[in-house]
């Protein structure tokens, strides 16, 4: 017997067995799906557009899931349940999604045709394996038309920074930088055909003073925020894995805002000497590093910032975001003006006031300054750079954008983005829903050690909101917590 805190006695025979715990969980978990085919064919009734949005990830150390979800109109995706993989061929994905429904129809009780059916859409990222699954499916289920496939934009922003990374490693090869680095006193391996040595010199630089890599025994974070308490300095340093897209831009204005401060870390603890603190030594003398930087972040404020807030807006649509994609493709083709550097004002017409104040907001007014002075000082050579960019980050938003007809001639609409779905607009314009998920997986999976399991807590999550009739809300943990706090 046990004593409780309320001092009731209860029995330990009449505990529920773990067993029995889990046969539970799955009969609620079935139902759960059961109220989201419910829910799907209400709302089809209503003429709302049903998005089937999946992702997957087959990294080493990440864990092989697919993760997927259905959208009523633009809301949150209602998660099904997470399947382990092994591949990512578009057969495979069709398979994987044919599963899915497979659950739905089990737990419905109806054939799968008829859950499929309800679908207008699928969203995915715009990887090669994931076109024309779609057509594989309607041959599967034998319907005379496919579902419309629509891609996430999202991933164009790291497009914007692999462009920016290959320019610069062309004019690296023509400043002959191997016999620059040879010079160094520890080697520099650049290894991937995108990078380039300033980019790599940006990563270190941050690395090492990364508040993400501050259980690593070669971080110095804790000993920088201290050096820069004692000197009153506000720290702007952010964690990578929080700002995936648009990253390398907003890391180049902070290294440049910290660039003196680190500088003279560095010189007054000579003894933080492991391989790391040696490379950025070097690389911080490197004479055309702080243009490079500039380049980067002035880039990131007018062109990647604003493209990634605008996708992921709200209330954004398709029909918006064409007119948007072409705003900014015809801009990209323009020399830069002379206000580029000061950020009094937008750089292309297509993005407006109010999203330029958001993005300067969230780079902060202290590290934009901190961008122009620099700027200042090395003028010429920052516009020289950025018009070399320009026409390779025109190409970018051209090719991964093609389907909103941005440049039919050089690059023609695979798949029509007017043509995915009779309502277009009432479709997701991103997946980072399912972008979030899988990240909400693979840290869960850490506590909860099967990937059943992890699915069953996502799924019983969202029970509480069908049950009570709740549109879920897109957004995210943070804004989440304060809702409920409040």
């Amino acid at each position: 017997m046990n004593q409780c805190s309320s001092d009731e006695v209860f029995d330990k025979d009449t505990v529920p067995s773990t067993r029995s715990i889990r046969a539970a969980l799955q009969q609620i978990e079935a139902q759960s799906l059961c109220l989201v085919v419910e829910k799907l064919e209400e709302e089809k009734e209503k003429g709302k557009m049903i998005t089937h949005a999946s992702d997957s990830t087959t990294k080493k150390g990440v864990g092989q899931f697919m993760v997927q979800g259905l959208h009523v109109g633009q809301d949150s995706p209602f998660p099904l349940p997470i399947l382990s993989i092994h591949r990512e061929t578009t057969e495979d994905i069709a398979m994987q999604v044919d599963m899915g429904f497979e659950i739905l129809a089990s737990v419905r009780g109806v054939s799968v045709e008829d859950v499929y059916k309800l679908v207008d859409a699928h969203m995915t990222d715009s990887t090669e394996h994931n076109k024309g699954f779609s057509k594989l499916l309607a041959e599967m289920y034998n319907l005379e038309t496919p579902a419309g496939q629509i891609f996430c934009g999202t991933h164009t922003t790291l497009g914007f920074s692999s462009a920016m990374n290959k320019v610069m490693r062309l004019v690296e090869a023509d400043m002959k930088m191997e016999q620059v680095l040879q010079s160094f006193m520890v080697d520099l391996d650049v290894d991937s055909k995108n990078a380039s040595v300033a980019g790599q010199a940006l990563d270190m630089c941050l690395k090492l003073v990364a508040p993400e890599y501050s259980h690593k025994p070669w971080n110095r974070y804790r000993e920088f925020l201290l050096f820069l308490e004692q000197r009153q300095v506000s720290s702007v340093l952010f964690s990578y894995k929080d700002s995936r897209f648009g990253c390398l831009s907003r890391a180049a204005a902070v290294l440049i805002y910290h660039f003196n401060h680190l500088t003279e870390f560095l010189s007054q603890n000579p003894h933080i000497n492991n391989r790391l603190a040696c490379l950025v030594r070097e690389v911080m003398e490197l004479p055309y590093l702080k243009v490079v930087l500039v380049a980067f972040a002035c880039l990131g404020v007018h062109l990647v910032e604003p493209f990634y807030a605008r996708t992921i807006e709200k209330d954004a649509t398709h029909t918006q975001l064409r007119e948007f994609y072409k705003g900014l493709h015809t801009g990209l083709g323009q020399p830069i003006s002379d206000n580029y550097t000061t950020f009094t004002t937008p750089e292309y017409p297509v993005v407006s006031d109010k999203l330029f104040s958001s993005v300067k907001k969230t780079y902060t007014e202290e590290v934009l300054n901190s961008v122009s002075d620099v700027a200042a000082e090395h003028l010429d050579e920052v516009k020289k750079l950025t018009d070399l960019m320009l026409p390779h980050l025109k190409t970018v938003l051209a090719r991964q954008r093609r389907d909103y007809g941005i440049d039919e001639e050089t690059f023609p609409m695979d798949y029509p983005v007017s043509e995915q779905a009779s309502n277009i607009d009432g479709t997701p314009v991103h997946n980072i829903g399912m972008e979030r998920q899988c990240g909400k997986v693979d840290y869960r999976l850490k506590k909860l050690g099967t990937l059943n399991a992890v699915s069953r807590s996502i799924i019983l999550q969202k029970s509480q909101e069908l049950r009570n009739g709740q549109v879920p809300s897109f957004r995210g943990f943070k804004a989440a917590a304060q809702a409920k706090r409040e």
